[in-house]
């Protein structure tokens, strides 16, 4: 899964609680310092996402409003640590309690996705606009599904599977359809707990970026089959299941692909909804 990448600017005398609260969250790569003075090329060194910038140091205010305008696509978090309530100004954010219940990373991961769907949009709207035609044209629970996995080979996937959420205790997901190679469709597993990825993300609604040493997994994320997928839950107050998509690459699945997947999924469970 590809790292969110972190800039932050805060006082000497912080940066051990940061390099703390960063090294503890796997998906994110944070750079560190503590000179406003030093920041110009060590940004552009890294490339960030996401700054996260402490108020309490000298020029800070003149710093975000200068960096809004020259970097208008990285998200901007400002740290008031000595103010009870704080508006964000030229940021994009603004917390006063950044070290409390994951506040802060909580804040970053809100962030970058609002940002992927601003720029996910425009390109998603027309395909998600033909799925949705497909869907309502498609009879029948089986139908749909199977509008659902081949609209992901669409996307680039080479396989795609849709699984339902049969058991919720102990959890037990079942094949439903799939699309891709008729080989590797011989390979894919019925049935899944949440030992399996499928399982996972049907049981607790969260997405998930897999990779072949990833766990909970899948058996055909393997260096025979598959270096990358993508799991989605179908549903979320009606829990239907997952959506699992795959490419050939390790890297050739990003954030904004899971977000893709979870517009179509988004449409699959409305469609299922009309259904039922």
């Amino acid at each position: 899964m590809s790292k969110i990448r972190v800039f932050a600017i805060v006082r000497a005398e912080r940066a051990h609680r940061y390099e703390q609260e960063f090294s503890g969250a796997r998906w994110i790569h944070a750079q560190i310092i503590s000179s406003i003075a030093l920041s110009s090329p060590k940004i552009a060194e890294s490339d960030p996402q996401i700054l996260v910038m402490d108020q309490s140091l000298d020029g800070a205010f003149a710093y975000i409003n200068s960096f809004r305008q020259q970097h208008p696509n990285i998200a901007i978090i400002l740290v008031d640590e000595d103010a009870d309530f704080a508006l964000p100004g030229a940021a994009d954010d603004i917390t006063t309690t950044p070290f409390k219940e994951g506040d802060l990373l909580r804040r970053i991961r809100r962030l970058l996705a609002n940002r992927q769907m601003e720029t996910l949009r425009a390109d998603a709207m027309p395909p998600v606009r033909e799925l949705n035609k497909r869907l309502r044209n498609a009879v029948g629970e089986h139908a749909k599904a199977h509008e659902a996995v081949n609209a992901c080979l669409e996307l680039g996937y080479v396989y795609a599977a849709l699984y339902r959420l049969n058991l919720r205790d102990p959890i037990q997901v079942n094949l439903i359809a799939q699309a891709g190679d008729k080989q590797v469709q011989q390979l894919a597993p019925l049935q899944a707990d949440d030992a399996q990825a499928v399982g996972w993300v049907a049981k607790t609604g969260q997405s998930r970026l897999l990779h072949v040493e990833d766990t909970p997994g899948h058996p055909l994320l393997s260096p025979e089959y598959f270096g990358a997928a993508a799991v989605v839950p179908v549903g979320v107050t009606n829990r239907y299941g997952a959506l699992f998509a795959a490419k050939a690459s390790s890297d050739a699945i990003q954030q904004q692909d899971l977000l893709m997947l979870e517009l179509i999924a988004g449409q699959l469970a409305a469609a299922l909804a009309k259904e039922s």
